[in-house]
């Protein structure tokens, strides 16, 4: 369950990541295939991130709720 709810917030943290860095990076870059790429690299690490962090919490958090 909580990696879903990783997921779709990796999704949403893609789609703005996608959107902050293609709109930046056009002041930089006159090919729209350059300012494409990077954008999505931008997107997919934010995406990687999210998902990273709810594995990990996934994983982590019944352990310590389980103690307390």
């Amino acid at each position: 369950m909580v990696v879903c709810i990783a997921a779709f917030f990796g999704l949403l943290a893609a789609l703005i990541a996608y959107s902050i860095t293609g709109e930046e990076y056009e002041h930089h870059f006159s090919e729209k295939k350059q300012v494409a790429r990077v954008a999505l690299e931008m997107a997919a690490v934010a995406f990687l991130v999210f998902l990273a962090l709810g594995v990990v919490l996934a994983v982590l958090l019944p352990r310590l709720l389980r103690r307390g």
